[in-house]
């Protein structure tokens, strides 16, 4: 899912680079879609990084979830 991929590119090379040093054509570029396409997931690219930390969050709690079930 394209929406997906954005945000597991982005998440990559704003770790890898920076928020500033991080251009949203690189994204594009990696995820193979076009500026307007990325329009219809997300306004802007710091709705980008907002949506990059919920989805970190929800993974994150997943995780810690998992660990804490298995130990009882």
């Amino acid at each position: 899912n394209v929406r997906q991929r954005l945000l597991e590119s982005g998440l990559a090379l704003f770790s890898k680079q920076g928020y500033k040093a991080t251009t949203l054509a690189q994204i594009l570029r990696e995820v193979g879609i076009s500026k307007p396409f990325f329009y219809t997931f997300f306004a802007s690219k710091e709705e980008l990084v907002l949506s990059i930390l919920i989805y970190q969050q929800t993974v994150l709690r997943k995780m810690l979830e998992k660990d804490m079930g298995r130990k009882g």
